[in-house]
């Protein structure tokens, strides 16, 4: 008899709360509101002023501007923003005074295009950039005859030097809304 005393306190203690909160909610909810044909209106909702904030002039105009918009189906997102193509900077050596000047070829295209720098790192250990994707160390090979030979972290610029001693330079393109 003793066990069974226990295991009903425990239970009474435990259904006690459970059931005063349903039984409140039931008792303090509103009536549905019936109308004339006898099916439930829905009321409507109802905030009270003060628990509206005032609109500050800026967001009146801001609301303004979008009503006066009309229909906005098919417009992008304000967030969708086109991402500008990096720029290359070509250094080439000086020639020599004594030599003469080849004329210059067509343009080839570039042996640095289509990379994008998207990181630098600098740190007492040596410093990092990541192109692509890929993380890249002074010294390594980022395609066939293009070497990573400097990284400036404090002006986000990378130096690819060519087999033929050709050196370019890659800038970090910053996006001026992500400041």
């Amino acid at each position: 008899m003793g066990t069974k005393h226990f295991i009903g306190i425990d239970l009474a203690v435990i259904a006690a709360p459970a059931a005063l909160v349903l039984g409140a909610r039931v008792m303090f909810s509103p009536a549905p509101a019936v109308s004339a044909a006898g099916a439930e209106a829905t009321a409507p909702v109802v905030i009270p002023a003060a628990a509206t904030k005032k609109v500050r002039p800026e967001q009146e105009r801001a609301a303004e501007w979008i009503r006066a918009m009309g229909n906005l189906e098919g417009i992008r997102s304000p967030m969708a923003h086109p991402i500008p193509k990096p720029v290359v900077v070509i250094v080439q050596p000086e020639p020599d005074k004594h030599e003469t000047v080849p004329t210059p070829e067509a343009p080839k295209a570039s042996p640095i295009a289509g990379l994008k720098l998207t990181g630098v790192l600098g740190s007492s250990e040596g410093n990092l950039a990541v192109l692509n994707g890929k993380v890249y160390k002074i010294g390594m090979a980022v395609r066939p005859g293009v070497t990573l030979t400097a990284i400036d972290a404090r002006t986000n610029t990378i130096t690819f030097t060519l087999a033929d001693g050709t050196e370019l330079k890659l800038a970090r393109q910053v996006d001026p809304l992500s400041k």
